[in-house]
């Protein structure tokens, strides 16, 4: 008699939550990782090549040798002091440079707040799921409850074939409809 009691009441318990699981939004983040333009990948691979380590050295290196040969020679000295050309290809540098570094760094703020929304809506969902859980837990325990409530008045009257019979104070899980979209 109890364990077809709680067959029954986990059969209820499954077929109630079964649309709630079913309602979760899929994670799929595919869209934030979209296919770049040429250009990106270009801009993104020299702010890359530009930002590191290995780069600023081999600079340094460069405009050590150049300084040291237009100090040290006397024959061929192509920028002599204060370095005008050396200046000129710093500043083309940075001209160059700076949309770049703007241009990622814009890329990658609109892909953290692309990423944020997306989370944001993912939580949202979450907390609406886990709002309908808990809500169907409560009844569920309501149920559960009188279910039992019942049980100990049909094993105080000794009678066995009431739970095979619908009762009138027994209650009625229903399951909820799913919604057609």
């Amino acid at each position: 008699m109890l364990p077809r009691l709680l067959a029954l009441v986990t059969d209820a318990r499954d077929r109630l939550l079964a649309p709630l699981v079913q309602a979760t939004p899929e994670h799929r983040r595919g869209w934030i990782h979209a296919q770049r333009t040429y250009g990106e990948v270009m801009a993104d691979a020299v702010v890359r090549v530009m930002g590191s380590w290995r780069f600023i050295g081999w600079q340094s290196l460069v405009v050590l040798i150049w300084i040291t040969l237009n100090l040290l020679t006397v024959v061929l000295r192509w920028d002599p002091y204060p370095f005008i050309l050396l200046n000129l290809a710093f500043s083309t540098q940075a001209a160059y440079a700076s949309p770049l570094i703007l241009m990622a760094s814009n890329r990658a703020a609109t892909k953290a707040a692309a990423r944020d929304n997306h989370e944001a809506e993912e939580v949202d969902a979450m907390w609406s799921l886990l709002q309908q859980i808990a809500t169907e837990q409560g009844r569920q325990g309501r149920a559960i409850r009188e279910l039992t409530t019942q049980v100990r008045k049909m094993m105080r009257a000794g009678t066995s074939s009431a739970v095979s019979q619908p009762a009138t104070t027994r209650p009625v899980l229903t399951v909820p409809k799913e919604q057609s979209s």
